[in-house]
């Protein structure tokens, strides 16, 4: 089992978009994402989803939940 489906499969994540029905992405944002209840990939972005800041070619994982996510830097291309 390839390690995203096991992911979904353990969490039981069932949010995320019609391109990423699991709601782990990885999501492209052009910037830096921003935190909490309103903020980027809100009630999409399952807990421990990846996000690609285009934009600064930077890596960030959400270590909060699908309402309120918190964008963890994870590395940086430059």
């Amino acid at each position: 089992m390839p390690i995203i489906e096991a992911a979904r499969h353990r969490l039981g994540a069932t949010a995320g978009t019609a391109g990423d029905p699991s709601g782990f992405g990885p999501f492209v944002n052009a910037g830096v994402p921003v935190d909490g209840a309103s903020g980027t990939q809100f009630g999409v972005a399952a807990k421990g989803s990846l996000l690609i800041d285009s934009t600064n070619g930077k890596l960030y994982v959400n270590g909060g939940t699908l309402a309120s996510p918190t964008w963890k830097l994870v590395t940086s291309a430059a």
